[in-house]
């Protein structure tokens, strides 16, 4: 009886945590983030930031940040950038063209930042997910100041999301531009479900056990 409700119990929790359900991404308009990457901790307003670079969030999830062109350079809203994330807003520039990717050592559930084409006029952001999957935001560049800027982010069913690339469509105004902060859902515990069948399983194991002792109140001395 034991074996067998310890082999039911093994098999309930193994199931749980290798059959997750097919996740779906779609578009994040950052609500319900609970973590952010800024970006003070590569050096303040002008720095040069050779890439790939370690970086770090909030709540201490790691990863890195990788230009395409291998440099970007820290600005922020009002000290270097006139354009229109909210004030003192912390930046990354690509400069010049490109892609900015942000890699995650471990997979979050969403990503996104506000996003700002270098040039004032109407421009085309898009995010990609490491699976492929991509959005488009339009947006307008603006020296208001206002945090008037995009967000543009993707949100999965799950965490599995590895890695986001932030890159603008050339609209006749130029491909750089700059992100601000990247926002995160960064899951600190398992999905419900699989906590559910985890402590289903565990308890399976322990009823088996006790009722096993009762009927072996001998079984310690023996073993």
């Amino acid at each position: 009886m034991l074996k067998t409700a310890f082999s039911l119990a093994l098999f309930g929790a193994s199931l749980a945590l290798a059959t997750p359900a097919q996740a779906t991404i779609t578009f994040w308009d950052g609500t319900g983030a609970n973590d952010e990457i800024t970006w003070g901790q590569l050096g303040p307003t002008f720095t040069v930031v050779n890439t790939p670079q370690n970086i770090v969030s909030t709540l201490g999830l790691t990863g890195s940040v990788v230009d395409e062109n291998g440099v970007a350079e820290r600005r922020d809203q009002g000290n270097g950038w006139a354009g229109n994330f909210g004030a003192g807003e912390q930046l990354l520039w690509n400069q010049v063209t490109g892609w900015i990717q942000i890699t995650f050592d471990t997979p979050v559930q969403a990503g996104g930042a506000q996003f700002q084409g270098d040039v004032y006029g109407p421009f085309l952001a898009r995010i990609w997910t490491d699976d492929g999957s991509f959005f488009d935001v339009a947006g307008v560049s603006n020296p208001n100041g206002d945090d008037s800027a995009i967000f543009i982010g993707a949100i999965s069913d799950t965490a599995n999301i590895v890695s986001i690339t932030f890159g603008m469509h050339d609209t006749g105004l130029g491909p750089s531009f700059a992100i601000g902060q990247v926002d995160l859902i960064n899951p600190a515990i398992p999905e419900p479900a699989t906590w559910a069948m985890m402590m289903l399983g565990f308890g399976v194991v322990g009823l088996a056990f006790r009722r096993s002792r009762r009927k072996n109140p001998t079984l310690a001395q023996l073993a």
